[in-house]
């Protein structure tokens, strides 16, 4: 029982202290949500910078990073919208006036700036990364083949067989009225 409470005692102070590293590594120990942390920063040329610590780019089947914000601003639980991938998938991000981002072609660098021009309304935005794995199947040998793989896969490819992996902390940015 002590040691219950100790725990519950540790999750309140750390939570007080708001430090999203803390609080992203807790969250990840209990769930399989949080699993890296991420930066994330506004400039006055309208851009948000975000980098994240994830090494999931090196391993077999990765096949990209995705960009998700949210749709309104000050709700960390507002519906998040993909900004960012290597391919266009499903809609286009509809509330919030981003454009669709698949400038950064193979989206497996551990940064990427978003343009924000189109954004009307001001307040706190949540920004979150996924890492987007391939699907694989194992042949009559036992051995691991990968459905695709970056530089000879399609649009097609990424839809059909990739498969999420894994997702990064929140981080929220303050975005002034344009």
């Amino acid at each position: 029982m002590r040691i219950l409470v100790n725990f519950i005692f540790l999750l309140l102070l750390l939570n007080l202290t708001n430090c999203s590293y803390i609080m992203d590594s807790v969250e990840g120990a209990f769930t399989n949500r949080a699993s890296f942390s991420i930066d994330a920063y506004y400039t006055s040329d309208k851009k948000i910078h975000l980098t994240w610590s994830s090494e999931s780019s090196s391993n077999e089947g990765f096949a990209g990073y995705e960009i998700y914000m949210t749709s309104q601003p000050d709700s960390e639980y507002a519906n998040y919208e993909t900004v960012a991938a290597r391919f266009t998938i499903g809609s286009s991000p509809t509330t919030s006036g981003i454009s669709f981002d698949t400038e950064y072609e193979s989206l497996k660098y551990n940064n990427f700036v978003l343009d924000i021009t189109n954004i009307h309304k001001a307040g706190n935005y949540f920004f979150r990364v996924g890492v987007i794995n391939y699907d694989s199947y194992t042949d009559s040998n036992n051995v691991k083949h990968y459905y695709a793989e970056i530089g000879s896969d399609s649009q097609n490819d990424y839809q059909q067989y990739s498969i999420f992996n894994s997702i990064s902390g929140y981080e929220m940015v303050y975005i002034p009225i344009p």
